[in-house]
């Protein structure tokens, strides 16, 4: 058995945009600007998947494409319907699986975007940023059986930033107990 990895085309072109978007996301400040980049990003990563013929990825991020507009629209931590927006995410998600879950790899999505919505709307600190990398660990196994080059490759890099961010914090922890 060989393993072949499959052409650089115009859809790797689009993962490798999103790719860029997403990584140069996490540079801001801001959640707000954090959300703008990351919803074109996400309309990247939906015709990048789309293209590649991962349909199960590419509803899942437009449905994290829908999460990050509503965060653009009305910062979910500073209402009082963050539950509300919360449970709709999760329903979306779900009511789309009939839909695009066929084989056992479809269901990564869909198990990431939900460990990531609750990573965002239950956790903070690092439990927090253990859920998400949980959610990028699902979408990297997904990445790579679908020959999605810049999916691998941004999942690696966020996976890795994560772990620096949680020993940083971990770090921080102790300082503060040995006060």
């Amino acid at each position: 058995m060989t393993f072949t990895l499959p052409p650089f085309n115009f859809a790797q072109l689009l993962g490798f945009i999103a790719m860029a978007l997403q990584i140069w996301s996490v540079s801001f400040k801001s959640d707000r600007r954090l959300n703008i980049i990351w919803m074109v990003s996400n309309a990247f990563w939906l015709a990048h998947f789309y293209l590649l013929g991962a349909h199960a990825g590419a509803i899942n991020v437009f449905i994290n494409f829908c999460r990050c507009a509503t965060y653009v629209v009305r910062d979910w931590r500073a209402t009082p319907h963050s539950k509300t927006i919360f449970l709709v995410l999760i329903a979306a998600y779900t009511l789309s699986a009939p839909f695009t879950i066929h084989t056992w790899v479809d269901v990564l999505p869909l198990l990431s975007s939900y460990a990531i919505t609750v990573a965002f709307f239950v956790f903070s600190g690092i439990q927090g940023r253990l859920i998400l990398m949980i959610g990028n660990i699902g979408w990297l196994i997904y990445a790579l059986l679908h020959g999605s080059y810049g999916g691998v490759f941004t999942n690696i890099t966020v996976i890795a930033l994560g772990l620096m961010t949680v020993a940083r914090m971990r770090a921080d922890q102790v300082k503060t107990a040995a006060r």
